[in-house]
């Protein structure tokens, strides 16, 4: 197949709607921005058994940052895992 022929074979493909099933997977990771807590306007400490959101502390502590501090590329909010 040529160079052309398959980028035809691709966009016929993407307008079927056959591309499109994988830019609307459903995440199976609950709140994985860590937004459920709001945004701390700096970090906010959970200690063992504290919850953020779903997820559990189960030993240590977490700090929960906001406010731009070490903030995520994909938006929402980071964790510092101690």
């Amino acid at each position: 197949m040529t160079r052309r022929g398959l980028k035809t074979f691709l966009m016929g493909m993407c307008a079927l709607g056959i591309c499109s099933s994988y830019a609307v997977a459903e995440n199976l990771v609950l709140d994985p921005q860590f937004t459920s807590e709001g945004t701390p306007a700096g970090s906010q400490t959970f200690y063992k058994e504290d919850t953020i959101g779903p997820w559990l502390v189960k030993d240590g502590s977490v700090d929960l940052n906001g406010g731009g501090f070490q903030s995520s590329p994909a938006g929402g909010n980071s964790v510092d895992l101690e």
